[in-house]
């Protein structure tokens, strides 16, 4: 749309050195951010919060994995602008609600493999929401 302005995120070290510069554009007038550890790997990740559903009642995230052989934030595609992510019980993985509406939802718990660096889903389920 038309309605959105470019910025740049810029990450920098604790000692004050520009580490790196994430552009973005940005749909409203608040976005926000937050520092999540999503794949368990010890190191914290960005999520990015800059547009919200059409109906406003669900934040979604852009999320940038830190890899730490590269010193950097990447943007996940498989986890980006899907839904409202929050941690799984389990070691590794994330539940991402979308497609929330009067109906009900879907979930997803995706799991991340430390070994290849992918995400893989191991659950999905609608909810119904009686009325």
């Amino acid at each position: 749309s038309n309605d959105t302005n470019r910025a740049e995120i810029q990450i920098s070290s604790s000692d004050g050195q520009k580490v790196q510069k994430i552009p973005v554009e940005i749909s409203f007038s608040s976005p926000a951010f937050e520092f999540l550890d999503v794949n368990d790997d010890g190191y914290s990740d960005l999520l990015l919060y800059t547009y919200e559903i059409p109906n406003g009642s669900i934040p979604v995230p852009d999320v940038y994995l830190y890899i730490p052989k590269l010193k950097k934030f990447v943007k996940s595609k498989t986890l980006s602008a899907k839904g409202e992510i929050s941690k799984s019980k389990k070691q590794g993985c994330v539940n991402i609600i979308f497609e929330r509406n009067i109906e009900g939802y879907i979930t997803e718990e995706w799991c991340f493999s430390l070994d290849t660096g992918r995400w893989k889903m191991v659950n999905k389920n609608e909810v119904t929401l009686s009325q």
